[in-house]
């Protein structure tokens, strides 16, 4: 679970950090108002902020990040006779205030809640849905990954305890044929100034054992080293795995894809859906997201539907094939 504390007081952002730390929380700090802008777009999961910051107040920190469409959990922190501002904070959306000196138990069991309540990402049950023996977890915390995301992955490698050579070698020996590696912890590669060349060594393996690569970007910088490195050739599935997360609307794609142009009845019998309603609202849906298109009363494809539903059929069907995607 990833938490950002805006504080100007140095040494509390310290405790703070390294105590949460300890109880498994990935930690950023920022003692600046300004800062603490540019690092929400990281999609922090909580946000404990300070209502009294020099150049930003956190009011304002809490108002920017709503008119940007940023969303996470603000957790506000008060001083003594600030309660009024506390409960402006939460008409702003704020989940809840904690005033200083606080009890940290009470911390730990507003954060437990966010935890408890986070939306798992639909790609997330994607890809449970295809681990099995020959799937490898690649991290630099791989029981992290695997509690925080519920992952049953048997086989795993340590991202910052191995060279790139000798991951790939393991890789190599690990995973068989028609394999899936689970890879995060690009920008740790990047600081070592690897990732590059590691990522086309790894490409080259997974072709040659028709083995599907999955990256989890932790955030969009992660995503745009990838982007780089790629030159946006592989697009990001996150709008392939929002649009199509609804099995009845992955049919409907793959079925007009198979046989053509189709009616709606047509589609109602190759769905065996009884109740038009159904079939009426995920029509409309893919209509709004310009993945359908009707055109002498039969419904088809447009070229971004055409190039999702062929997306997906990779991902599903064919090894060999890299994606990634933001958390």
């Amino acid at each position: 679970m990833k938490i950002l504390i805006v504080d100007d007081n140095k040494t509390f952002l310290s405790q703070m950090k390294k105590y949460l730390t300890l109880k498994n929380f990935d930690v950023d700090v920022a003692y600046r108002g300004k800062d603490a802008l540019k690092m929400l777009t990281k999609g922090y999961d909580a946000v404990l902020v300070d209502l009294k910051i020099p150049d930003i107040s956190g009011i304002e920190i809490m108002k920017e990040a709503r008119r940007k469409g940023i969303k996470t959990n603000f957790i506000v922190i008060t001083g003594y006779g600030e309660v009024e501002s506390a409960v402006e904070a939460m008409k702003l959306g704020a989940i809840d205030y904690i005033q200083k000196p606080f009890d940290m138990d009470k911390l730990l069991q507003i954060l437990d809640k966010i935890k408890s309540e986070k939306k798992v990402h639909p790609f997330i049950d994607f890809l449970k849905s295809h681990i099995n023996s020959n799937t490898l977890l690649i991290s630099e915390c791989p029981e992290k990954v695997k509690n925080e995301y519920d992952l049953d992955v048997k086989k795993i490698l340590q991202l910052n305890e191995k060279s790139a050579g000798e991951i790939l070698s393991l890789v190599s020996e690990s995973v068989k044929k028609n394999g899936l590696i689970i890879h995060t912890g690009i920008k740790l590669l990047d600081k070592k100034g690897v990732l590059k060349n590691y990522l086309m060594k790894l490409q080259k393996l997974a072709d040659e054992k028709n083995i599907k690569i999955v990256f989890i970007c932790q955030d969009m910088e992660e995503k745009r080293l990838l982007d780089v490195i790629y030159g946006g050739e592989i697009k990001n599935v996150e709008k392939m795995m929002e649009t199509c997360k609804s099995p009845i609307r992955r049919k409907i794609l793959h079925s007009i894809m198979a046989y053509g142009a189709l009616r709606y009845s047509e589609i109602m019998k190759l769905l065996n859906i009884k109740y038009s309603s159904k079939i009426a609202f995920h029509l409309k849906k893919l209509y709004e997201m310009k993945l359908v298109e009707r055109v002498n009363g039969k419904y088809k494809l447009t070229p971004e539907g055409e190039y999702i539903t062929k997306i997906f059929d990779l991902l599903v069907m064919e090894k060999g094939k890299i994606s990634y995607f933001v958390l």
